[in-house]
């Protein structure tokens, strides 16, 4: 299910680099909307915050403390609220920590030495010219000596990074007709530090609850004792963005998805229960409705009803009702039609499949009961909505209400 999760939002192709940097220094990432950013220590230690009018309250990666609801149709898949943000968030990353950032919030990276440490502020929103994951020298942060870092880029994205202006650090080419990210680093002659970086772009149409229950900073503490798998796709991914080889630009992206897959299992393993409210971490290690979960991913065309997926499950039908919506926040049938709408949705963007095979692939017989159900969820006709998809920015929701 997880995997359904990340591959129903990604849009796009995700972007990486290497990058070296020397204390005392800090780097500021600008905002970027419906973006996931994650930053893995190689080697030394980073501190990481959050803009404070977008963070979360716990500190070290403690989940939000409401999960977005997702309660009736939402026209044009308008996606559900955030969950309400709190204090700022910040944590203290040190060799082989992976650090996410899931809400595409504005964020500062800097050295855990570097006094004073300047506010994460936003320094300017995505949309601007600016790629995803885009960032500038921290204001603020201590001036920058002459150019002595090192940025090793990822493969092309398919994304132009807009002309910077001289900064610090030095540019070593990646692969050809790699990506490159602009080296704004601050370097110093302090400690040095390598970070990995990545950013994934979602589309906020097909955005799962999970990840909006997800905290505004997610620290994963390096373990490669409990999580060998999350140490391996590090040390893989840094390997080709060090070594560009043949084949690096086909293996960073699927190396990037199981980075990001195994950092969201290895937290959810170690962090199952939010604090109050629903709790996807804790519904995706319950038995009996992740098996339900699982069920409805694996086969949304089935006839499912709460009593089939009772048995599935291996409850009665009222208390299994009643599990599934304390951890989901969503009665089963409600979560099942949000799913099949979002397949729905997606296929109809994405492919030229007639709608009768659209309806049969996400459970409907009927064409007219199909469409009827998608207009009354999305607020527009499957062939408009399929027609018009394409050209609409994913940003903005599709439909007005």
């Amino acid at each position: 299910m997880l995997s359904d999760v990340v591959a129903a939002a990604r849009t796009g192709r995700p972007r990486s680099s290497l990058v070296r940097y020397s204390a005392p220094w800090a780097r500021e990432f600008a905002p970027a909307q419906d973006t996931v950013a994650v930053h893995v220590v190689l080697h030394g230690a980073c501190v990481l915050r959050v803009a404070a009018e977008e963070a979360d309250a716990d500190p070290d990666g403690g989940a939000r403390t409401a999960v977005a609801a997702f309660d009736g149709p939402h026209p044009a898949g308008r996606p559900p609220p955030p969950p309400p943000v709190r204090a700022p968030a910040a944590a203290r990353a040190g060799s082989g920590d992976v650090l996410l950032v899931p809400h595409g919030s504005g964020h500062l990276l800097a050295d855990p030495l570097a006094r004073p440490l300047p506010p994460a502020a936003a320094a300017a929103p995505y949309g601007d010219g600016a790629s995803p994951g885009a960032s500038r020298p921290a204001r603020g942060g201590p001036p920058a000596p002459p150019r002595t870092g090192t940025h090793l880029p990822g493969p092309r994205s398919g994304e132009r990074t807009p002309p910077a202006p001289p900064r610090t650090g030095t540019h070593v080419p990646g692969p050809r007709g790699a990506e490159r990210t602009p080296p704004d680093t601050a370097p110093g002659d302090g400690p040095a530090s390598v970070l990995l970086s990545g950013g994934y772009r979602l589309d906020p149409r097909y955005v799962h609850p999970l990840l909006h229950g997800l905290p505004a900073v997610l620290h994963l503490p390096a373990s490669p004792a409990r999580h060998p798998d999350v140490t391996a796709a590090v040390r893989l991914l840094a390997g080709e963005l060090d070594r560009p080889r043949l084949g690096t630009d086909a293996l960073i992206p699927p190396l990037l998805d199981a980075l990001l897959l195994y950092t969201l299992r290895a937290w959810f393993a170690d962090r199952p229960a939010h604090t109050e409210g629903p709790s996807w971490g804790e519904a995706l290690t319950d038995p009996p409705v992740a098996v339900a979960l699982r069920a409805m991913h694996r086969a949304p065309e089935a006839p499912w009803t709460v009593e089939r997926l009772a048995r599935e499950a291996g409850l009665s039908r009222a208390a299994f009702a009643r599990r599934f919506a304390a951890l989901t926040g969503r009665p089963p049938l409600a979560y099942l039609t949000w799913w099949r709408m979002t397949l729905a949705a997606r296929r109809l963007a994405e492919s030229a499949q007639p709608l009768a095979a659209v309806a049969a692939h996400v459970g409907y017989s009927s064409e007219f009961a199909f469409a009827h159900a998608f207009k009354r969820w999305y607020g527009e006709a499957p062939g408009r909505y399929r027609r018009t998809a394409r050209h609409r920015p994913v940003h903005e929701p599709t439909a007005r209400r």
